[in-house]
């Protein structure tokens, strides 16, 4: 279903469910994607409130890591244009605003990038303190424009643990100003530069403010995240995106995955009320997919079609106005008396390709867990069965990089750093890569596949 915006569908990881006496596994896809080029939307594009928030401790000295640094910064300025503000914070052991709260002109693009040339490194690492002051100007523009339909953003790196003077460390800090841009709508995109870092603080940040977190692995890398990432804010078309699913009676939702553009596992716990599933999409950028995975438990049916469910996605386009859009459509499953075997055909591809990396992503992240609390013996035994998916999927680096790892267990009791944050990051991003058209007859995932779905081998929970 679509209107001038939006197209909303679904799809099932096999056309039709078998009649069985008992409940069933059934893999269900949403997909919600703004076409291409939304005429009015792109001749007017929401303008961007950006706080850049930048590490500056002194071990941000090696590798050339805050020259490069500053160059990247340089060039997202090149990047903002008229209407757009920024500003540039910097902490170490104290932070400081280095360009404050600015409307962007071709004269202040000039003044901004001199400041950013005179940054230093200088101490270790409070991270809470550069948070603050960047949500300070953040929010400055935020009130001085009431009515204004800016995206509000900040980027957050830093290449090292945080420290800090209050009771507990910085840490719960840092949580705590995320949590508090989460709440007047300002997502944070907490980047970790190398390898010695607190990956499940960022995650945390990420969470509580709605954004993302990510990797990245040496310095020259860092001018071209940046830019991509500026370049997807700037072609964000659709804001407030909600998703509603009413699931029927006898259905129920086993997991829910966010597919894209990362994969994370969807608490169903914070998001439900009985029958009833909420998912906060936030931004959708023009021509980019949100995809959502859903397991559903299928209640026994006889031959016919039935609705499952209900979907309604309500969205805004701020360059438009008009307030609220909402989109409805029912998501139908045909039961059919089961053949002796089931044929090919009759199986989605990509839905099944997606189960696998849902399936991988699963297992990595319950490696890392179990690692953590001394289970080697299991964190082992995951970790190789993520090898498998992930080389049946083509990941082949990444499939030996799981494999690294597990050794590295075995051998040390413990996962290499670099290899860990590798492994975590990119396994997140795998449905980013769609299926590709040579494998749309022979999904991997359809070899064990039958009901509506995968078996319980393939199972994400």
């Amino acid at each position: 279903m679509a209107d001038e915006q939006v197209t909303l569908k679904w799809s099932w990881g096999r056309s039709a469910a078998p009649v069985m006496q008992q409940t069933q596994l059934g893999y269900l896809a949403i997909d919600i994607t703004p076409p291409t080029a939304m005429s009015v939307a792109v001749q007017n594009k929401t303008p961007l409130n950006l706080a850049l928030v930048l590490d500056h401790s002194g071990s941000m000295d090696e590798d050339n890591k805050l020259e490069q640094l500053k160059e990247a910064v340089k060039q997202v300025i090149d990047l903002l244009e008229a209407g757009d503000s920024a500003t540039v914070v910097v902490f170490s052991d104290n932070a400081r605003v280095i360009v404050p709260a600015t409307l962007v002109t071709d004269d202040g693009k000039t003044q901004m990038k001199k400041a950013v040339d005179g940054i230093r490194v200088a101490g270790g690492t409070t991270m809470s303190r550069g948070m603050l002051l960047g949500l300070d100007e953040l929010k400055k523009v935020r009130t001085a424009n009431p009515a204004g339909n800016y995206l509000h953003r900040m980027i957050l790196l830093t290449d090292g643990q945080t420290w800090g003077d209050e009771p507990g460390g910085d840490e719960p800090v840092c949580k705590d100003v995320a949590r508090q841009a989460g709440e007047v709508g300002i997502s944070i995109i907490a980047l970790g530069l190398g390898t010695d870092w607190n990956e499940s603080l960022l995650d945390a940040i990420a969470d509580n403010s709605k954004g993302q977190s990510d990797f990245i692995n040496k310095p020259d890398e860092i001018a071209k995240y940046f830019e991509r990432t500026v370049q997807e804010m700037k072609e964000a078309v659709v804001q407030n995106a909600t998703l509603t699913m009413r699931l029927g009676g006898g259905v129920e939702a086993r997991t829910v995955y966010q597919m894209t553009p990362m994969i994370r596992k969807l608490k169903l716990d914070t998001m439900q009320t009985e029958n009833v599933i909420t998912v906060q999409l936030g931004e959708l950028s023009a021509g980019k997919a949100q995809t959502i995975l859903s397991e559903v438990l299928l209640p026994a049916r006889p031959v016919g079609t039935f609705r499952v469910a209900q979907l309604q996605f309500t969205y805004e386009v701020p360059t438009v106005g008009a307030g609220s859009r909402e989109l409805q459509s029912d998501v139908t499953l045909t039961y059919e008396e089961a053949p002796a075997e089931a044929p090919r055909e009759a199986l989605n591809p990509r839905v099944m390709n997606l189960v696998e990396k849902a399936t991988a992503f699963k297992l990595q992240t319950t490696a890392l867990s179990e690692a953590e609390v001394g289970n080697i013996a299991g964190a082992t035994s995951k970790l190789r069965a993520a090898a498998t998916r992930l080389l049946n999927l083509g990941e082949v680096d990444l499939a030996n990089q799981a494999e690294a790892e597990a050794s590295n267990l075995e051998a040390q009791g413990k996962m290499s750093a670099a290899g860990t944050k590798k492994l975590t990051f990119a396994t997140r991003k795998l449905a980013q890569t769609e299926l590709p058209d040579a494998l749309q007859g022979e999904s991997v995932a359809a070899e064990n596949a039958r009901g509506s779905g995968a078996s319980d081998s393939a199972s994400t929970e």
